[in-house]
């Protein structure tokens, strides 16, 4: 009897024991929102500290991509989403066409399949660089030409009707080398274009400013440089209806070539201009206006960074003054060449990365940050090959259309089209569950509990299920859980989400 006694006195205080040190202090540090315990599910873990409250950030995944092209060098430079919720692209074939190089225009629905595809040129080589819908929804396209024009290579203005077929084309330019890689069409309804020229203006190359009616002919043309090369690569027309244009200038600057950003009036007349850079060479490929009236810029930098060249963030107020700027890269070669603000007010960038790679070569590099131009994920795509992004849009939420070109899929250097969606920032909670069943077959687990959407059993990967009343479990890592389950109380990571693939998470 003294016996049992003794053996209940000891029960009752390895009882008590446990709740003290197992139960209270999840309690409490739930309600305080204090940094909380190691977790009791699975046994010999290491411990680690969780706060009630944590952010996690899912990287968007693959939803599909597809190429384009034959035996022959093709790639894509534009993409943009159209009316009919499908895509127009717009780049270069050496596979199809007239010439040794051809302007090629391809449409697909909103699943990327080929729904007509249109080439343009001559004899010679045809470039088409930036494509755009029109109010008439047809399509506007710039490059330049060697088959057409006056000059060793000319700028080539594009119009088209909404099924490819072309309306009218124009050509600008000298009798030297000539070439466009940005148009907008402007709220009159006319076209403005950037580039270079040689056949004009005060230096070797020049940033050169074109202005059309809506049927492609010249209202004026403006040049921007001085004795060096001068280039405009993007153009956009702003909110006072002038126009920012970036590129890089070798006659102005700190190296031997900087970031150029130059805002100009709505007749192309220069209101001030700014340079960006430091000792070695700097570049901007794309330009946008900001919600708060400012610009971003993306590019390269040798300047600055971790890596031979890395992408570079430039974030400037109204008056092209730097308000911050950001490089993204390793100790390799990486670079961005399009960006797009986007609903939340962060950016999403695209463009190649040779220092974050799956194989040997460049991979596609797509990056969101916040608004003060902080990473929030990135994400590669590719193969052994060289695989890069020119051009990527936000479509809806939390959906995105990438346009570049491959060497690892396909059927030699095709034109690819990646549609990427499922990235989430989620905010997480403790919370405390029961385990009410095991299975005779020790396979399933099923937990009874809140309606939850994710669950994390520590130390292992996110488990991802939906479920309205209780969650069922089962994964590779079975085998191991079952072995270590303690059954009674256990903590589970919970958000309230859609379905997303599993990824590990990046805890922010």
């Amino acid at each position: 009897m003294q016996n049992s006694l003794v053996k209940k006195v000891i029960a009752l205080m390895i009882l008590v024991l446990y709740v003290n040190i197992n139960i209270m202090p999840l309690a409490k540090g739930y309600e305080e929102k204090e940094e909380i315990f190691k977790s009791n599910l699975i046994n010999n873990i290491s411990e680690k500290s969780y706060k009630p409250e944590k952010i996690f950030v899912f990287p968007p995944y693959e939803e599909w991509n597809k190429t384009f092209g034959g035996k022959e060098f093709d790639t894509c430079f534009s993409v943009e989403k159209t009316s009919d919720n499908g895509y127009i692209l717009l780049g270069r074939t050496g596979s199809y066409g007239a010439g040794s190089m051809d302007v090629w225009l391809i449409k697909t629905d909103a699943d990327g399949i080929e729904i007509w595809n249109k080439t343009f040129g001559g004899a010679d080589s045809d470039w088409g660089y930036m494509v755009k819908q029109t109010y008439d929804d047809g399509y506007i396209i710039c490059g330049g030409t060697k088959s057409f024009g006056s000059g060793l290579e000319d700028v080539w203005l594009i119009k088209t009707d909404a099924t490819g077929d072309k309306q009218w084309s124009k050509t600008f330019g000298g009798t030297k080398y000539d070439y466009s890689y940005s148009v907008q069409q402007t709220t009159d309804g006319g076209y403005i274009l950037t580039g270079f020229t040689e056949s004009y203006g005060a230096g070797s190359r020049d940033v050169w400013l074109i202005k059309t009616d809506t049927d492609g002919h010249e209202l004026w043309n403006k040049t921007y440089g001085s004795s060096n090369y001068d280039y405009g690569y993007s153009v956009k027309q702003t909110t006072d209806y002038g126009y920012i244009i970036a590129g890089y200038t070798g006659s102005y600057g700190a190296g031997y070539s900087d970031i150029w950003l130059i805002k100009t009036d709505a007749n192309g007349v220069e209101i001030w201009n700014n340079t960006f850079g430091g000792d070695d060479d700097d570049f901007a490929y794309c330009v946008q206006q900001t919600t708060d009236g400012g610009y971003v810029l993306i590019g390269r930098t040798w300047s600055y960074g971790a890596g031979f060249n890395d992408a570079w963030l430039i974030k400037t107020n109204s008056s092209g003054i730097k308000q911050w700027s950001k490089t993204f890269g390793g100790i390799s070669y990486d670079y961005g060449y399009s960006i797009q603000q986007t609903p939340d007010n962060g950016y999403i960038i695209a463009g190649g990365t040779q220092s974050y790679v799956t194989g040997p070569n460049a991979d596609v590099w797509l990056i969101k940050t916040d608004s003060s131009g902080n990473e929030i994920w990135n994400k590669t795509f590719g193969g052994d090959g060289h695989d890069k992004a020119y051009s990527v849009q936000y479509i809806s939420g939390d959906e995105y259309i990438i346009a570049g070109g491959d060497d690892s899929y396909g059927s030699n250097h095709d034109a690819w089209l990646i549609k990427v969606s499922g990235s989430r920032m989620l905010k997480t909670t403790f919370i405390i569950g029961r385990i009410s069943d095991l299975n005779e077959n020790n396979d399933v687990l099923t937990f009874k509990a809140v309606k939850l959407l994710y669950i994390q059993l520590f130390p292992f990967r996110i488990i991802i299920y939906k479920s309205d009343e209780k969650i069922t479990i089962t994964n590779r890592y079975l085998g191991i859980l079952r072995q270590n389950i303690i059954f009674g109380f256990f903590r589970m990571l919970i958000s309230n989400t859609v379905d997303y693939p599993g990824y590990n998470l990046k805890e922010q």
